[in-house]
């Protein structure tokens, strides 16, 4: 969230005639363009895999794949245990397939399949929706937002959209019905159980397919087959397990008898491995499964800490790599400025060694682009047994709450831009939220406004309220940023109908303030315009009157008669005097924040119109139907050129127009 003064948040917005609020940490500002009619490209996402030779066998569950969506069943989930091969089988079947069809995407889901669709800007450039999605967005009708990028895939010919890592259970099942009755085919992975789908499980590797796969990843190794599948049994012929021992024994120049005792003695025998406790699991996954994985997890320990020959800076890559989002495919130039950030420079050669040691994939692009990734049980090893704290991944919470800093009232912020970044903060949440330093606080602070934003308040409400109890822990009663998260959360208890607690915290945010600014700062601005948002949700308007007029007076003193933010407020207090029934008051306040906003922005822009359809509603009320006419029809040809015909508000404006 931007700090604009004082290294506080201002408080802007507009609060129509209408009833429409568009208040919070910063002015709401949208950003429209005329859309653009261009071709539909063949790949609508950026990744698309084209090449799949170096993944052996699976021809089974590839030709029921084909199977099925040759007789019209639309979407097929691939499911099984973390490792056993899921993507590969996907990535297999689009390589293999891609030609077959006119349209492909890849999309991996890291939140939510809703957040994954609406927040993929390559997919929704290619389908020419960027604008109606963020439109839908800033209006919060998310759901909206979703069935647009749903409905614009299956209004395609002939397209395959693979929907890698669909993991939460209660997801699958909300959207079955939209996937059930798709026209393209959707391939999704998953390592739950949903029940009603047209499934296909990945088991481990039938044995002669393993023993081919580990002797392609060592081809030096010098042992008969029999001896070969008596180790692959042991490691449940696991496809990410085999390919980890293989191409880590091979570079490490491990004898193979030297790997089989290492196997027998410490795999099967190790105390972490057979007298650990296992969760009984949940969505569709049994004690069998989880007991696997969590045995494979510390096989793949095991292994990382036999190896040979990895020194510190690969360690240190790993451990950086681990703090990505998991199963996320980072391109190299990325990848190294990520690395960077732990001041890892030069990093390739290492990686290139992490590469053929399995611990970390390299995959290419049609383009050639190549992109990296590490495996999610991979990462979650790597930050189970080492250090990778809050400490060591400091400096990078501090860029990634950079990164997600979304500043509605700068022209270059796009919430689609950074919505794309909040994978990152999410997963640095997941790790870290428990920790109480100042820039977790900043972290979830920030992440709050972003969901607040997407109208994802319960996710704001989580991440506010946790950010308010580090900063009680790290700061005195008199810190002005302990006032920032006392507001951010008081607004977002607005929104949620909490005002009595939002009152409360808004108050001794404005006492804090006051202390330590004076009463006629443009934070105390902020704090009455947020105080009075909430008196008018308990229909006080008269205390929310004299409120904005406070407002108002301090910020024409800090901001003069012509500033942008005046105009906001005018507009504010504008509304509750509308609601006072003192019109004469309400129009000579939006007479005026019109005529700034006219000088101040160009004629077209999206708050010119928000001008005239505030005060249209007033004119209309005192009898001034022509004047309010004439200036619907004007916010009508603005929504025109920046939203569309086709969109809600315009055609709701054109509908008063022509009253």
């Amino acid at each position: 969230m931007p700090n604009i003064h004082h290294s506080k948040n201002i408080v802007l917005g507009s609060i129509t005639a209408g009833g429409d609020v568009i208040v919070g940490d910063t002015t709401y500002i949208n950003n429209y363009f005329a859309g653009q009619e261009v071709k539909i490209p063949h790949r609508l996402t950026n990744y698309i895999p084209t090449n799949a030779e170096y993944i052996l066998g699976r021809d089974t569950e590839l030709e029921t794949i084909t199977k099925y969506l040759e007789a019209k069943k639309p979407t097929v989930l691939v499911n099984g245990i973390g490792g056993i091969g899921k993507t590969s089988v996907a990535i297999k079947y689009m390589a293999i397939h891609g030609e077959e069809y006119k349209h492909l995407a890849w999309v991996t889901v890291q939140s939510s399949i809703l957040e994954t669709f609406i927040s993929n800007s390559a997919l929704l450039e290619s389908l020419q929706i960027t604008e109606k999605v963020q439109d839908l967005i800033k209006a919060k009708q998310l759901d909206n937002a979703f069935e647009l990028v749903f409905h614009q895939l299956n209004i395609l010919e002939k397209t395959l959209v693979v929907l890698d890592n669909a993991n939460d259970f209660e997801d699958l099942e909300k959207y079955e019905h939209l996937f059930d009755t798709a026209s393209c085919h959707f391939l999704i992975t998953s390592r739950t159980y949903p029940s009603g789908w047209t499934t296909i499980a990945i088991d481990s590797l039938p044995e002669e397919e393993a023993l081919r796969l580990f002797k392609k990843l060592h081809p030096s190794v010098q042992a008969s087959d029999e001896a070969i599948k008596s180790l692959l049994s042991k490691l449940f012929y696991h496809t990410l397990l085999i390919e980890l021992v293989a191409k880590s024994i091979e570079s490490s120049a491990y004898v193979f008898e030297e790997l089989q005792e290492i196997i027998e003695t410490q795999f099967i025998h190790h105390a972490t491995i057979n007298e650990k406790e296992v969760s009984t699991g949940k969505h569709g996954s049994v004690v069998k499964d989880n007991l696997k994985r969590s045995k494979i997890e510390d096989y793949i320990w095991l292994i990382f800490s036999k190896v040979k020959g990895l020194d510190e800076k690969s360690r240190n890559i790993l451990m950086s790599m681990a703090l990505l989002p998991l199963a996320f495919m980072i391109e190299r130039n990325d990848l190294k400025e990520h690395l960077s950030v732990f001041d890892l420079k030069e990093p390739m050669p290492a990686l290139v060694v992490l590469v053929e040691r399995g611990w970390v994939d390299r995959i290419k692009s049609l383009e050639q682009k190549t992109f990296f990734k590490m495996h999610p049980l991979v990462a979650d090893v790597i930050i189970k047994h080492l250090e990778v704290n809050v400490l060591f991944s400091e400096k990078y919470i501090e860029t990634v709450a950079k990164l997600i800093d979304y500043n509605v009232i700068d022209p270059n912020h796009s919430i689609l831009t950074k919505n794309k970044k909040k994978p990152f903060a999410e997963r640095l949440s997941y790790l870290f939220r428990n920790e109480n330093t100042e820039s977790i606080s900043e972290l979830l602070d920030r992440l709050a406004y972003l969901e607040e934003n997407y109208g994802y308040y319960d996710k704001a409400l989580f991440y506010n309220e946790r950010a308010l109890e580090i900063a009680k822990m790290i700061y005195d009663d008199n810190h002005s940023t302990l006032a920032v998260r006392q507001n951010n959360l008081a607004w977002v208890y607005q929104l949620t109908g909490k005002n009595e607690e939002a009152i409360e915290l808004l108050n001794i945010a404005l006492e804090n303030n006051s202390r330590n600014y004076g009463a006629e700062d443009p934070c105390i601005a902020v704090r009455k315009s947020n105080i009075a948002i909430v008196y008018q949700n308990l229909n006080k308007n008269e205390l929310a009157a004299e409120l904005l007029e406070s407002a108002l007076a301090i910020n024409i003193k800090n901001y003069g008669e012509d500033a942008s933010m005046v105009a906001i407020t005018r507009s504010n207090l504008a509304a509750i005097y509308t609601k006072l029934e003192r019109y004469d008051e309400a129009i000579n306040l939006l007479e005026k924040a019109m005529l700034t906003d006219l000088r101040n922005l160009t004629g077209n822009h999206p708050n010119v119109a928000i001008r005239f359809n505030n005060l249209a509603h007033v004119y209309k009320k005192v009898g001034r139907d022509s004047e309010a006419k004439t200036l619907w029809h004007q916010a009508y040809q603005n929504y025109l050129i920046n939203l569309g015909a086709e969109h809600p508000h315009t055609i709701i404006l054109k509908q008063r127009a022509e009253i």
